[in-house]
């Protein structure tokens, strides 16, 4: 059985919809193989799935990629010589939870996302785990990986790799969501709400009004944002740029703009100033406007 959620897919126990459509996908030591082994093998497999199934998606399908820039060149290549082809209309990516140890912000993942991105073709999670035996550890892995991945512009779907814990392949890491008796892990209590997420909103072009004689401290105005997820409150407002970030700041809680420095108020010389600012409501921030 598998429990769908939005663009994630739990995976359970044998067999599983696959986005809605057929894949298939070149499993196994592909990652490793020879360019030569590649044309000879795989893709006279992707040949036939293509003559024999000319309707299907077909996917390349690689673990452990996203983490190292050199798996991803290879991947590149392996992935123009099927483009060339017309082979292949998906790009999959598993990258299971011995791969994405990468500290916040992820860096490389988010580079290779985009080297994969730039191919034109959709990128398919297709088998993601997260770890923690500790519930707050688990937690802060989730917090700290899905979303690289979630938001990407090029990726359409995630499947998680397991979520039970009796039936789970890395149990041994704590990387099962549900306990036996159905209760949720605080990670997967997170990772439903976090998707059903609406991101706010800061609208563009928003002005006040400052006098030139502003004391430090005095109000400019409170930031307008748009949030339909009312029940989550807004918070860690922040500057994110602008030529006013050193007259001008914003309360992290807030939202509320004061003077923090009144020497360079000078309307006969700049009669605009600009800021740009964004907010989390705890799941997504706010693009900076």
């Amino acid at each position: 059985q598998r429990k769908m959620c939005g663009g994630i897919r739990f995976r359970g126990g044998q067999g599983f919809r696959r986005f809605g459509r057929i894949r298939l996908a070149a499993h196994g030591r592909t990652r490793l193989a020879g360019i030569d082994d590649i044309h000879a093998d795989a893709a006279r497999a992707f040949e036939l799935a293509r003559q024999y199934f000319p309707k299907a998606q077909l996917m390349l399908n690689v673990f452990s990629i996203t983490n190292d820039s050199n798996a991803t060149t290879r991947y590149l290549e392996i992935i123009g010589l099927l483009q060339e082809r017309k082979l292949i209309d998906i790009i999959g990516d598993q990258p299971h939870g011995f791969s994405t140890t990468e500290p916040a912000p992820m860096p490389t993942h988010r580079a290779n996302l985009d080297r994969l991105a730039a191919t034109g073709l959709p990128i398919h999670v297709t088998e993601l785990d997260i770890p923690g035996n500790d519930d707050s550890v688990q937690l802060a892995n989730y917090q700290r990986i899905f979303p690289v991945f979630w938001e990407h512009p090029a990726v359409e779907g995630i499947t998680l790799w397991g979520y039970h814990q009796n039936t789970h392949w890395r149990r041994a890491s704590g990387d099962w969501l549900m306990y036996a008796n159905g209760a949720q892990r605080p990670a997967l209590t997170w990772l439903v709400e976090y998707v059903e997420n609406t991101q706010p909103v800061i609208p563009n072009g928003q002005k006040f009004t400052i006098n030139e004689h502003a004391a430090v401290g005095a109000v400019v105005g409170r930031v307008a944002v748009n949030d339909p997820d009312s029940e989550q409150p807004l918070s860690a407002w922040q500057i994110e740029g602008g030529d006013g970030v050193s007259v001008i700041g914003i309360d992290s809680d807030t939202g509320v703009l004061r003077v923090v420095d009144s020497a360079p108020l000078d309307f006969e010389r700049d009669q605009t100033l600009t800021l740009q600012v964004s907010v989390t409501d705890g799941y997504r921030r706010s693009e900076p406007q």
